[in-house]
């Protein structure tokens, strides 16, 4: 049985998956692929959340943190992997991403090679983008 049904039996439910209703801005870092967001969710609170791919870890390692724009800094939080937090932290921004975004366009920008791309293709894409990669850790 797992946590969440253990919680409905005992009458206890897990916290909704916050809700985002828009993207500040984000970052990639220069440590081989760790991404971050600042995101405002649907009761006025901002967030910050990423994803851990420091160098050398495989796609397997990669770890959810919220708390502060990089996982090493005071106040992140990294998620357990599989955690209702962390699947919680996913729904969240996939949520976001089929609210604000055209399914062909979005798909297109995520499908085109990275090379090819350019500011004009991505500047008002870099939330696809970067909650993307982190839904898909």
């Amino acid at each position: 049985m797992d946590s969440t049904t253990q919680q409905q039996r005992q009458g206890m439910t897990p916290p909704r998956p916050p809700k985002i209703d828009r993207f500040i801005d984000g970052a990639g870092a220069a440590d081989g692929g760790t991404i971050a967001c600042r995101v405002v969710l649907d009761d006025g609170s901002v967030l910050e959340l990423g994803l851990d791919a420091r160098m050398p870890k495989g796609k397997a390692q990669r770890r959810v943190f919220i708390g502060a724009g990089y996982s090493t800094i005071h106040g992140a939080r990294i998620l357990e992997r599989g955690s209702l937090e962390e699947q919680n932290v996913i729904v969240a921004i996939r949520d976001y991403l089929d609210r604000t975004c055209g399914f062909i366009r979005r798909e297109a920008v995520l499908g085109a090679e990275a090379s090819t791309l350019d500011d004009r293709d991505c500047a008002d894409m870099m939330d696809v983008v970067l909650m993307k990669q982190i839904a898909e850790r």
